[in-house]
């Protein structure tokens, strides 16, 4: 079905090509004007402030100039030309960001790719969609030098520099200042909850993984908070509403955060999980609230390491591991210190990804 503009008793409605029949706010309309002395069309930014619209501006009238393109006339004296096809996408981005998929141990699905098909569009968003929908992907035959992993994540984004520097050694040392430079196990936690912003997506690339053991795991938060919520309701309150700060302090560096264990938006969707517990302290609370905020932590923290929930995998020499630090837990099981485990590690923001997903998108239509 056509895409139509017209005025229908009184009211601006838009008719997609699927049907559906939507009314339209004329200052909504009004002010994605893109006559060239209202947007600049170089910078893709308005050359006004919409605030100055007339609020009770109205619509006089609406002419259908061919199948692509409407001509709305406004109370103003303005006449605005609109593609019918750009205003569907106002209407539904084209471009939004694909639904994140929770998942588990049974029904994780790999995202994979080799480095070097990431210099495609077609791969690299391929790549994005999968890693948006699951908050995690696995790239390939990235090279095990030092320093590597610094130019995997720059493909996708600026490299977030961290009291740790711009990338972090994860191998044993003599004098560790944290239990990942140790060949102990670790369970699954999320990095960083102390820091704000909380470092957005984090890579893990491989120079050398010959030791015994030392298999990286990972649980996706999102699922583990959704099972929470669904089969224990007083659990997930809890843990959406206690305070707890997080703080690092060591090295010279004293980094603090105040927030929430699960942390939901206004719709009540979850947004990230904070786990950590060697770095989380509880705030005072009444003590009824506490217990039940103790009760809902243990029920959490035992589910992020279910091995339903669980996936593994050992990284090979030239592997890069990308993944959601605001989504996923992740760990590692014990090695033997006789061997060798040497990753090197470092944090991007959202954003990056997200804008080159919305770019490849664009690309194809």
């Amino acid at each position: 079905m056509a895409r139509s503009l017209a005025v229908e008793d009184g009211t601006v409605v838009f008719r997609r090509s699927d049907g559906t029949v939507l009314p339209l706010h004329p200052v909504w309309l009004r002010e994605r004007s893109r006559e060239s002395d209202e947007f600049d069309a170089g910078c893709r930014q308005r050359l006004y402030d919409p605030w100055r619209i007339e609020t009770a501006i109205r619509i006089d009238g609406v002419d259908t100039l061919d199948d692509t393109t409407a001509e709305v006339r406004f109370s103003d004296g303005r006449a605005v030309r609109f593609l019918l096809d750009w205003l569907d996408g106002e209407l539904d981005p084209a471009d939004a960001l694909p639904p994140k998929i929770p998942w588990t141990a049974a029904t994780h699905a790999p995202n994979v790719a080799v480095l070097q098909v990431l210099d495609t569009p077609t791969g690299m968003t391929m790549f994005l969609d999968g890693f948006l929908r699951t908050g995690l992907g696995l790239i390939r035959e990235c090279g095990n030098e030092p320093g590597s992993v610094l130019r995997v994540a720059e493909r996708f984004g600026p490299v977030r520099v961290t009291n740790f520097g711009a990338l972090f050694e994860v191998r044993t040392t003599e004098a560790p200042t944290d239990l990942a430079y140790t060949a102990l196990a670790l369970y699954a936690h999320t990095d960083n909850p102390y820091r704000r912003p909380i470092p957005g997506i984090q890579f893990l690339s491989c120079l050398v993984n010959d030791a015994e053991g030392g298999e990286s795991t990972l649980v996706d938060g999102l699922a583990v908070a959704q099972s929470l919520r669904s089969d224990d309701p007083d659990a997930f309150a809890a843990l959406t509403t206690t305070g707890i700060r997080y703080r690092y302090d060591g090295d010279g560096s004293v980094l603090e955060d105040v927030g929430r264990m699960i942390e939901v938006d206004e719709a009540g969707e979850i947004q990230r999980i904070r786990f950590n517990p060697r770095v989380e302290y509880v705030l005072p609370a009444p003590p009824a609230a506490l217990a039940a905020f103790y009760r809902a932590r243990a029920v959490f923290g035992a589910r992020l390491g279910d091995p339903a929930f669980e996936i593994r995998l050992k990284l090979e020499p030239g592997d890069t591991l990308m993944f959601d630090n605001h989504r996923l837990a992740h760990g590692r099981t014990s090695f033997s210190a006789a061997g060798r485990r040497h990753l090197q590690g470092c944090y991007i923001e959202h954003d990056g990804p997200q804008s080159l997903y919305r770019a490849g998108r664009s690309a194809v239509r």
